[in-house]
């Protein structure tokens, strides 16, 4: 339905009532608490849910957005069983839903036999007390952005930004960040997928990556340390701490990828204390979504050295379209996403993070037809929109030096998708359907030197010295069938990126400060593209082409800022930016190039 987001957590008691029941998944016991707007109790609760609520979308100042809605006063994590709207009475949850809300049932058992019991505010941001504050004064610690190369408060950040916090997800029924993307300012995605895969930050970005189209993104997406560059597909929100959209190049912190702007998800990190939530959500056009999520110590003793928290979703849905032709659902939805966070700190100057994610998105995609009537398709070959993944990285980080900080992150994805669709989207026209399998590799390392907070010889208040190093491997196989040919494209892509990068740090005073960053990236590129046809009438195979492009190229981006705090929330600066983007090659086999002046 337009307008009212899938899953939205409603449950019919009443004419007029709208209530939100959920079962707390972190104390030993659940208890009945009075259900009381704006407070949340431990226990079993109730409260109103008010999707999309305009109080929880706050502007904090021109140039920086956050949808921060109330932060809960108490250690609560949201688990529970939702229902949706338009839900018919005889319809019923499956059995692996139930079976996933019963593992919160566990968590308590955990919490007694780990001995990791949580504190009273344990899922509550880490208060603080400032100077001049009375005893009774909580201050809760700022939303942090951490997207940039030098994470800070929001209110500190001199950029565009805009930032949805956990709170602010959950009261908007936020399941996926293409959930968001119609909201975000300068933020545009390209139609053509089941969800958002290409997204655009002021224009600049990824369009689509049809048959022939080499990786371009311009826009970098990431999954905590997972780089997911061009699959945005694989954006779903469950127990995502908060989402990071910088507007604007990022060429110091991501180089080549960031020239319109970066969108990182960061997920919840393990905690020494057992929490977790589950819940099962049923919704319109037959939206089934079970998923559930636990952590906390694996060390009694030490509950702060050795951390997990696994996060698992399954949601099916009918996918908003039928279609007429073949009188079934074409463009149904089935995603499945599991995630692994491991947090190790096995002395004082170590600490280790690695996280796992697999994902596997099984989509239809039949959702264009030529009246654009919005409900109904009309293909006789319906196509799919499917990806594969399996991601992992580890970052450590060594605070063994006096005044330095020596951080590792190494990542690694392997991605399959296959993109299929009817060419002419009825069935009273010509015959043709196209097939694009791709797998991609994406393998990256990062070494840098951070000082730390602290005095700092000579004129320099804060620096940042790294290398970085990057590399794609990406195969397609495409097919065009109809009634007379077999056409087919099959290329090769692989790029090669090391950049080295800098930026330091220079307090005028203590409000007022001078930044300046520099990266310098190589850029690789080789290709293969090779071209078929065969005609179905003759039984003969038309001569085969083939191409090798290659380019290479040395780029330099940076920028230099000036910020001034104005007051404790607000910042005014000045800075100059410059970003930029790699050339790319045509691996299109079917293009020739002496006679086309764009190959």
């Amino acid at each position: 339905m337009q307008g009212v987001p899938q899953g939205a957590p409603f449950m019919f008691t009443g004419p007029g009532e709208v209530t939100h029941c959920a079962i707390d998944g972190g104390r030993n016991r659940a208890e009945p608490v009075r259900a009381r707007r704006g407070v949340l109790r431990e226990g079993l609760r109730l409260r109103r849910a008010r999707p999309f609520d305009p109080l929880n979308l706050k502007r904090i100042i021109p140039a920086k957005e956050t949808s921060k809605g109330s932060p809960p006063p108490s250690s609560y994590s949201d688990p529970g069983v939702r229902f949706g709207p338009g839900i018919d009475p005889p319809m019923r949850l499956p059995a692996r839903i139930f079976s996933l809300a019963l593992a919160l049932a566990a968590l308590p058992l955990c919490a007694q036999t780990q001995g990791g019991a949580r504190p009273p505010d344990a899922l509550s941001e880490k208060p603080v007390r400032r100077p001049g504050s009375t005893p009774e004064t909580v201050v809760l610690e700022p939303l942090r952005v951490t997207a940039d190369l030098w994470a800070a408060p929001l209110a500190r950040i001199p950029a565009s930004v805009t930032v949805y916090d956990e709170a602010a997800l959950r009261a908007g029924a936020v399941r996926h960040f293409g959930d968001l993307v119609d909201q975000i300012p300068n933020l545009t995605w390209t139609g053509g997928t089941s969800r958002p895969r290409y997204l655009q930050i002021r224009g600049i970005g990824e369009n689509s990556q049809f048959e022939g189209e080499t990786p371009d993104s311009a826009v970098r997406f990431l999954v905590d340390d997972l780089d997911f560059t061009g699959l945005g597909t694989i954006g779903g929100a469950f127990d995502v701490r908060q989402i990071e959209v910088l507007r604007g190049p990022q060429a110091g912190a991501f180089g080549a990828n960031a020239a319109g702007g970066v969108v990182r998800l960061v997920t919840n990190a393990p905690t020494p204390y057992w929490t977790g939530q589950a819940e099962a959500i049923v919704g319109g056009d037959a939206l089934l979504t079970g998923s559930f999520a636990v952590g906390g110590p694996l060390v009694a003793a030490k509950p702060e050295e050795l951390m997990l928290r696994v996060a698992v979703q399954q949601g099916t849905s009918d996918g908003f379209r039928r279609n007429l032709t073949l009188n079934r659902h074409t463009n149904a939805r089935d995603e499945f996403t599991a995630r692994l966070r491991l947090t190790w700190n096995p002395n004082a100057f170590w600490r280790w993070e690695a996280a796992v994610l697999a994902a596997d998105y099984a989509n239809g995609y039949d959702e264009f037809a030529l009246d654009n009537n919005g409900r109904s398709t009309f293909s006789d070959q319906p196509g799919s929109d499917t990806q594969q993944s399996l991601a992992a990285s580890l970052r450590g980080t060594y605070r063994g030096w006096d005044g330095l900080r020596f951080t590792s992150v190494t990542s690694g994805a392997r991605t399959r998708s296959r993109y299929a669709y009817d060419d002419d989207w009825t069935a009273a026209s010509y015959m043709g359907f196209s097939d694009l399998h791709r797998l991609r590799w994406v393998v990256n390392e990062e070494l840098r030197l951070d000082s730390e907070p602290g005095p700092v010889a000579g004129w320099i208040s804060r620096w940042t010295l790294g290398a970085f190093f990057s590399g794609i491997d990406e195969t397609t196989r495409y097919t065009n069938t109809d009634p007379g040919n077999i056409r087919g494209l099959k290329t090769a892509y692989h790029s090669t990126n090391p950049a080295l990068f800098g930026q330091f740090g220079h307090d005028f005073s203590p409000r007022t400060r001078l930044v300046a960053g520099l990266r310098l990236e190589r850029i690789d590129l080789d290709g293969t593209g090779t071209k078929t046809r065969f005609r179905t009438s003759s039984g003969t195979f038309d001569p085969v082409v083939v191409i090798r492009p290659s380019f290479r190229d040395t780029l330099a981006g940076g920028k230099i800022a000036v910020e001034h705090d104005v007051s404790e929330h607000e910042l005014a600066f000045v800075s100059v930016t410059r970003g930029y983007k790699a050339g790319g090659i045509n691996v299109d086999a079917r293009i020739d190039p002496t006679a086309d002046p764009l190959a």
